[in-house]
């Protein structure tokens, strides 16, 4: 056994894999207990036979897989050429410039287009517009004591009352409702 033990972590970067795979191979037993052995709360793991144990117990099936796409990969390579390599995935292309200069385009007279067709408001003036909505209602709703105080305060009858208070109110909300119309 090698003196140098890897955590589960370390060895899964030490194999190119992620984490909850080696726990995978641990659980399954791919490799070993004897091979993966606790230390308090950590599990750590030999990889000189961890190793020779995964390899040992790989599924054929997959080899041909990786050798036929490492024999691709460079049939492709030796196409190209040595002084050609090859191209990175992320390379513009004079076509998908003019695309993307294209879609840019489109959306700006998309947008100049609403914007005249009136689809789009200002913000400034929806600001204003509820500002002065907010102000509105908050001074006829304020009103509603001043104006029927004295008629309240006349009334005994809680009918009466209640009666004054809803016909005052049905009428702050319907003038409300006809000042707060929107133009279409």
């Amino acid at each position: 056994m090698s003196k140098k033990l890897l955590t589960v972590t370390a060895y899964a970067n030490h194999r190119g894999v992620s984490q909850p795979r080696i726990s995978y191979l641990i659980r399954e037993g791919r490799i070993k207990k004897g091979i993966a052995k606790r230390k308090g709360r950590r599990l750590w793991i030999d990889p000189a036979i961890a190793d020779q144990e995964l390899e040992a117990s790989r599924d054929p099936r997959w080899d041909s897989k990786r050798e036929s796409a490492e024999k691709a990969l460079e049939k492709k390579n030796v196409e190209q050429g040595p002084e050609e390599e090859a191209a990175p995935a992320a390379t513009l292309t004079i076509n998908t410039l003019k695309k993307a200069l294209l879609q840019y385009k489109l959306a700006n007279e998309k947008w100049d287009y609403e914007v005249k067709a009136g689809k789009w408001i200002p913000s400034d003036i929806v600001e204003k517009t509820f500002f002065d909505c907010g102000r509105l209602i908050r001074d006829q709703c304020q009103n509603i004591p001043t104006r029927i105080g004295a008629l309240v305060a006349a009334e005994s009858d809680t009918f009466e009352c209640e009666k004054i208070l809803k016909k005052e109110i049905n009428f702050v909300l319907e003038d409300l409702a006809s000042a707060l119309q929107i133009p279409k």
